[in-house]
């Protein structure tokens, strides 16, 4: 069985229910106990945490939901496979329970019985989906590295770029009174790196229809890219004199230096922030940013 931690999940009860309030310039207040017999029932050694969360699940004193909470705890700690089946249908029964903890009762009594059965926890198909089957297409274009916006978008005269394919369906359905050919449109994408200085934004009046859809795919055998990045060819040995003696004699022409701005890279992103934290990769393996402190 897998081990399972309820001070984990009760961080987050603890963190929603109590919150420090900060007014003027007094200190902020520290989080109350949300209950205090599933807090150190959390922190107990393995051997003795199922009965202290038991008692806290059978405890009528205590609220519904760390109710709950305990007896997912204590299922996940119990002993055997069924003693934890028994309280994952307790759990499940409970009508004072919230439909959260039931549902995620009912998950596990069911991955439960799919292992004793022999098969995986969980079961494939309840993640997939059927796509439909897709009509021969009316209009096709192609897009490649070698391409030209504008073209005929043909293989022999492909475009460049998902925007000269986006723009092209826009002005093929302008020119038809924003109706689409029978079948829809496909486009090919074929292999190649592409740069990509912004994004390909596409719009209500971008897409089709079940019978007419508009369609984006790789190219049969073929691997397109799409990268966001810059390639920096431009590394030298640092210039500056005084950058370089303060580099120990042997490290100075190991240490380089390339001319971002040069490149036409001007947003350098936010070290602090994950979402905009510039990326460094050589030979496809990414690097750490020096950083201080």
């Amino acid at each position: 069985m897998r081990t399972w931690n309820p001070l984990f999940v009760l961080s987050f009860v603890v963190a929603g229910v109590a919150v420090g309030v900060n007014q003027g310039d007094e200190p902020p207040t520290a989080p109350a106990s949300v209950w205090p017999a599933l807090e150190a029932a959390a922190s107990l050694e393995s051997a003795t945490r199922h009965e202290a969360l038991l008692a806290v699940a059978q405890d009528p004193a205590a609220p519904a939901h760390l109710r709950a909470l305990a007896l997912l705890g204590a299922a996940q700690t119990a002993a055997t496979p069924d003693q934890s089946a028994v309280l994952w249908q307790q759990l499940a029964d409970d009508p004072t329970a919230p439909t959260g903890f039931r549902d995620e009762a009912r998950r596990r009594l069911l991955a439960a019985r799919r292992v004793q059965a022999g098969h995986t926890a969980c079961d494939p198909a309840e993640y997939r989906a059927t796509l439909p089957a897709l009509p021969a297409p009316g209009l096709t274009m192609h897009v490649a590295p070698h391409g030209h916006d504008p073209a005929d978008a043909t293989q022999a005269a492909p475009l460049a770029t998902l925007f000269g394919a986006r723009n092209a369906i826009r002005r093929w359905r302008a020119q038809h009174q924003g109706a689409l050919p029978p079948g829809g449109v496909r486009v090919v994408v074929h292999g190649g790196t592409y740069t990509v200085t912004e994004t390909c934004t596409l719009a209500a009046d971008d897409t089709g229809t079940a019978q007419t859809p508009i369609v984006y795919e790789a190219a049969p055998g073929e691997d397109p890219i799409f990268s966001g990045g810059q390639s920096i060819d431009s590394w030298r040995p640092v210039s500056d004199s005084a950058i370089r003696a303060r580099l120990a004699p042997a490290a100075r022409e190991r240490v380089l230096e390339a001319d971002l701005a040069a490149l036409g890279v001007r947003d350098f992103g936010d070290a602090t922030d994950l979402r905009r934290a510039p990326e460094l990769f050589i030979d496809g393996l990414p690097q750490t940013l020096a950083r201080w402190p």
